[in-house]
């Protein structure tokens, strides 16, 4: 799947679980529910691949949050927000993980967090 905003933004509306859906005794207002059944995970693999060799595990460990608007190619394919929401999707399904703990993000350029894709 083509790494773009709108396919993200796809992905991300279709899984994410409804409030009226969990039992109001667990919503925290920091995090977001997907349900895991409507992530093609393939899908969601193809398009973190897609971002630049520096995100991938094996060929650069993790690479910061402000650069990944940008494909391997090069191209702007969305802005933070999607960066974001391709983010949770990845971070929920195993695939992404932060290179560092969110203890130290503030010490980070922008403090925002780095992170990686799995291979």
């Amino acid at each position: 799947m083509e790494l773009t905003a709108k396919n993200v933004d796809k992905m991300f509306e279709e899984s994410n679980v409804d409030n009226g859906d969990i039992n109001a005794d667990f919503i925290d207002g920091r995090k977001i529910f997907f349900n895991s059944k409507k992530i093609n995970k393939e899908n969601l693999k193809e398009m973190l691949q897609n971002l630049p060799e520096k995100f991938q595990e094996k060929s650069g460990g993790g690479m910061t949050f402000l650069n990944a608007c940008m494909d391997k190619k090069g191209n702007q394919w969305g802005e933070q927000i999607h960066v974001a929401k391709l983010m949770c999707l990845g971070i929920a399904t195993g695939l992404v993980y932060y290179c560092m703990p969110k203890e130290m993000w503030r010490v980070l350029p922008g403090g925002v967090p780095y992170f990686g894709v799995k291979d």
